[in-house]
């Protein structure tokens, strides 16, 4: 009739309007809703892979192995996890018989500067200028334990002349690595050259010994470069 108005349809359920009044189907909105949830869902299972980072840190790299010193002169200190200002040096012991021994450090000490000839890889002659124009080797006097260093003459046939220096693991501090040192003529029975703890003070004069490595009472052994000994 005239003047009257019509009624208004209601939606059917399963639509709506749209920012420009238009209906809007769920069957449209359906792929953009599903896509939504499914970066929701891949953003949080990366989050659990990884939480606090998207990146696992890279595994630390192996400490290089040192290698040993080249041939040289060198002031030799033990290492034995307290400071002690002592030096490898050669000393009479009460024989009279130049002895390696441990010392305080005298940087004005001939005999406290040790020259390394290498003869392979590791495997070393230890020698000590006994004047202007003569070397001397240390020498293991026997492979009975707790045998003495001594210097004598080098002797090219003698296997008691030469040792081995060994990184020592777990012992390398940042300034300078640290070294076992092994006679050859008993390396493979587990023996090293240590340092006699018998002696009561810390600072008097210690012998270096042969000794099992587990009991040398030094860990090892530092190398430093060093100048020749004057008037040589």
């Amino acid at each position: 009739m005239p003047g009257r108005r019509r009624a208004t349809r209601a939606s059917r359920p399963g639509s709506g309007k749209g920012p420009s009044g238009r209906t809007v189907s769920l069957l449209v909105a359906a792929p953009a809703f599903f896509t939504i949830v499914v970066i929701i869902v891949s953003l949080v299972v990366a989050a659990n892979r990884n939480p606090g980072s998207g990146r696992k840190p890279a595994p630390a790299s192996p400490a290089p192995t040192p290698t040993p010193p080249p041939d040289g002169w060198y002031t030799v200190k033990p290492v034995t996890g307290q400071p002690h200002g002592n030096c490898v040096a050669v000393l009479q012991d009460n024989e009279g018989e130049p002895t390696v021994s441990q010392h305080r450090c005298d940087a004005e000490d001939k005999l406290q500067r040790i020259w390394l000839q290498s003869i392979d890889l590791r495997t070393y002659l230890i020698k000590v200028r006994t004047s202007p124009t003569a070397f001397w080797c240390t020498t293991l006097a026997s492979p009975a334990e707790r045998a003495r260093l001594h210097v004598k003459p080098c002797d090219k046939r003698e296997v008691r002349q030469r040792f081995v220096l060994e990184p020592v693991p777990g012992e390398q501090p940042a300034t300078r690595p640290v070294f076992r040192l092994s006679p050859v003529a008993t390396r493979s029975k587990g023996m090293c050259i240590g340092i006699d703890t018998a002696e009561l003070s810390p600072h008097s004069t210690r012998h270096a010994l042969h000794t099992p490595c587990a009991h040398a009472a030094v860990r090892g052994y530092t190398f430093t470069p060093a100048l020749a000994p004057r008037n040589s």
